[in-house]
């Protein structure tokens, strides 16, 4: 036969009521006050009030210490508050911050940067720095990227220089492993991408940002 611990109902129904009021004043979104929080909120009240009518989970709380049971009740509205805190699917749980469920988001344009070289008779070459300084670490080629990066829409002149060094470089270290076809000059250019287009219509445009000579060997 089923018995109701009316106490522990209590318990559980004051623990829920203060997680459902502290959830409403700390979301800006007052979301477990509309129909799908409420929903969501009194499910959660039907759940934990499961306890109260099973005698065993009433003897194992019985048996607990007070200091165990309180902090069983800390944790456990510690969770509930973080469910009824908000919509988001990253708010599941108070004190970190998890995406538990997918999100379909609009796509944007890819843009990103090429290096590519011109030779004697005007055919383009891209280049690829990472394998042409195979030697050079991770960070410096990440601060290229960088500086190619900010020197695309502001430009001082300081920056400008070094990143003119920097294509000059890259020339002269291709020139100097593929002799058979060294290049005249280097360019920095950006490659836009429309990522939500559909697939016939996806063109890549390429705009030269700068392009400097490649000298000789210093």
């Amino acid at each position: 036969m089923i018995q109701l611990d009316r106490g522990l109902l209590k318990r559980i129904a004051l623990l829920w009521l203060a997680c459902w009021v502290a959830a409403l004043l700390v979301d800006p979104h007052r979301w477990v006050s509309s129909w799908p929080g409420l929903i969501e909120s009194i499910l959660w009240l039907a759940v934990l009030s499961i306890a109260a009518f099973t005698r065993q989970v009433r003897a194992f709380l019985e048996g607990l210490p007070r200091l165990h049971r309180r902090f069983l009740a800390a944790v456990l509205g510690a969770v509930l508050f973080g469910q009824l805190a908000g919509r988001e699917p990253e708010r599941t749980f108070p004190l970190v911050s998890w995406r538990m469920f997918s999100s379909k988001r609009a796509l944007r344009n890819l843009t990103f940067l090429d290096y590519v070289g011109d030779t004697a008779d005007g055919q383009p070459i891209t280049l690829n720095p990472p394998r042409l300084f195979p030697s050079v670490n991770h960070t410096v080629m990440m601060g290229l990227a960088n500086l190619a990066e900010e020197s695309v829409d502001d430009q001082t002149p300081a920056d400008r220089e070094r990143l003119s060094s920097a294509l000059r470089a890259i020339g002269r270290m291709h020139n100097r492993l593929n002799p058979a076809t060294p290049v005249r000059s280097v360019s920095l250019v950006r490659c836009t991408l429309d990522a939500g287009a559909p697939a016939a219509d996806r063109h890549e445009q390429r705009q030269r940002i700068l392009t400097v000579p490649v000298t000789g060997e210093r």
